[in-house]
């Protein structure tokens, strides 16, 4: 019968301890969170790495204007075209990281530090991505008198012309 009392006396301290605990803990966090500020406090740069009129131009005005009209901040786009964004890269990794400066990049970033080797390119793991803002296909086009007329050609004839020294023409 002792044994019983001893639990549930234990079991009432160590839940009323428990309770105490909980209670100011949860008034120390309600605390921290007054000392918080509400983001942004000023005006953002939402860094372009492209020039104006392309695609991901036009996606980061489109954010833009969605983010000035809900979170009542000025918000402004800068275009830093180059090395397919990286000077915009650059500019964000140098930037303090109070989220003033924002990067609006696209799916070349994942290529740059295997195309330009030399240049100290910026590795794209070193940024966190916030969200997905569109997406959209990429295409591949030949003229229409080539000879290849299909993906397993196009790369068969990669193949031979690497094979033979030949280099392979591209636009994006």
């Amino acid at each position: 019968m002792t044994i019983t009392m001893k639990s549930r006396v234990n079991s009432r301290r160590s839940a009323l301890i428990l309770s105490v605990a909980v209670l100011g803990l949860g008034a120390l966090a309600t605390t921290a969170a007054w000392a918080q500020t509400t983001w942004p406090t000023k005006p953002v740069t939402l860094l372009v790495g492209f020039p104006p009129g392309g695609q991901t131009d036009f996606a980061g005005r489109a954010l833009l204007n969605g983010l000035q009209s809900s979170l009542g901040q000025s918000f402004v786009i800068d275009n830093k075209a180059g090395v397919n964004g990286n000077i915009a890269s650059i500019e964000v990794m140098r930037a303090a990281p109070d989220g003033n400066k924002l990067l609006v990049g696209n799916g070349s970033m994942t290529i740059m530090p295997h195309v330009y080797t030399k240049l100290g390119i910026v590795d794209p793991q070193k940024l966190t991505p916030i969200g997905t803002m569109l997406q959209s296909p990429l295409v591949l086009v030949v003229p229409a008198s080539s000879p290849i007329k299909t993906y397993a050609q196009f790369v068969e004839e990669v193949k031979a012309r690497d094979k033979s020294g030949k280099t392979v023409d591209y636009g994006s």
